[in-house]
């Protein structure tokens, strides 16, 4: 068998109007963006709260792109409930324990988790993965176009977190 070629993304060229990678960009100014990049901080997730609400953000499952295969019995299976990490110290102050189930909610909607705790995340973040059929951060997030590419704002929600039933 012939040996495959090497993947090589944007090496003839970018999707620019220049085909270059562009640091200063007519297009993005044109979008209402700037010409060059800039740095515009969560609206949400960065503020300061006057609760102990956590902001929480999510990676990508390591058993499901996005929500597909989600809903399957083989996933199912697997993982019961989308996964919550919390830094040691935000789970001893709420009193919760790893391997618990926990209710993470707020204003817009609830999904529950079973409760990591690790180091991994700093304290005030709170960790969980995206593609939850019919269940997970998606019942949390706002209804809010991210500021380019009008993408999801995952990354940009406060959420309470508890034992569930309490």
């Amino acid at each position: 068998p012939s040996a495959q070629p090497a993947h090589r993304p944007f090496s003839e060229a970018f999707p620019t109007p220049s085909g270059r990678f562009e640091f200063v960009s007519d297009r993005a100014e044109a979008d209402g963006h700037g010409r060059l990049p800039n740095y515009r901080p969560a609206a949400e997730a960065s503020s300061r709260p006057r609760d102990d609400s956590l902001a929480l953000i999510a990676a990508a499952s390591d058993h499901h792109v996005n929500s597909v295969f989600a809903g399957t019995e083989h996933t199912r299976s697997r993982t019961s409930r989308p996964p919550l990490t919390l830094h040691p110290d935000d789970a001893a102050c709420r009193s919760l324990n790893a391997g618990e189930p926990v209710v993470v909610e707020n204003h817009r909607g609830s999904f529950e988790a079973v409760l990591e705790v690790s180091d991994r995340t700093q304290p005030g973040v709170a960790l969980t993965t995206k593609g939850w059929w019919r269940q997970g951060l998606n019942n949390t997030v706002p209804e809010t176009d991210s500021d380019m590419a009008r993408g999801a704002v995952f990354h940009d929600n406060r959420v309470a977190v508890a034992a569930l039933g309490t």
